[in-house]
């Protein structure tokens, strides 16, 4: 079994991490030793795609951050809105947008939970898993934008596209963060594929053509 140690620093890491996953480094082919820009993993079983992209100091931007994207065709509009507590704050800036409390009583102490379609979040968070895989991690957020291609210009999202986002307020630096934060991502697909209307993954039907009309769309106060 291989081991995977953080000695030499994220970068390390993420090149580590994307080699023995079949993903791709994407750096500045122009500057000999420059840092990772993102890699790129493929998701098992699909033709998707999970892309893990660092945030470094840059000017007055003197923040570290850690940004997982998944992106996937989908006809259906359900957004929701997943923050640690203390995040409350920004959360009055998303719109349109109702509490919802998902029935693990651990996870909903813990995190706001907020969505266009109640039903189909609380489907989406029954897998106890899916909780205690969050409950794991610092303070994070955790998104579904539908029809995301203006919110990600550098990811080239196509457009009918929708994406889930993953954020950590740290650069993650340690080989089984980064396999968590894809077995996040990788999870909320399935648990996505499962419950709604996806091109090429089945009709779920139900209940998400219950709830069309109460629908409404997400706007992100980080994204937007």
């Amino acid at each position: 079994m291989k081991l995977h140690s953080n000695i030499y620093g994220w970068d390390y890491v993420w090149r580590d991490f994307a080699d023995e996953k079949g993903g791709k480094v994407i750096q500045d082919d122009k500057q000999s030793g420059s840092p990772v820009m993102a890699i790129h993993i493929p998701v098992p079983d699909t033709r998707d795609m999970l892309t893990i992209k660092p945030w470094l100091p840059s000017g007055k931007k003197a923040f570290e951050a850690t940004f997982a994207t998944i992106s996937f065709p989908s006809k259906d509009d359900f957004a929701f809105a997943v923050w640690t507590e203390h995040k409350i704050d920004q959360l009055h800036k998303v719109l349109g947008m109702q509490d919802v409390r998902v029935g693990e009583d651990k996870f909903d102490k813990r995190f706001i939970v907020q969505a266009n379609n109640e039903i189909l979040v609380k489907q989406l968070f029954s897998d106890s898993k899916l909780c205690d895989l969050l409950m794991e991690q610092n303070t994070c957020e955790l998104r579904l934008l539908p029809d995301a291609c203006d919110h990600f210009p550098d990811h080239l999202i196509p457009a009918g596209h929708s994406v889930i986002l993953f954020a950590a307020d740290q650069l993650v630096d340690k080989f089984e963060n980064l396999e968590a934060i894809a077995n996040i991502l990788q999870l909320v697909l399935e648990r996505i594929h499962a419950t709604l209307d996806v091109p090429g993954h089945g009709d779920a039907g139900g209940p998400a053509e219950q709830s069309t009309s109460s629908r409404r769309r997400l706007h992100s106060p980080l994204l937007d």
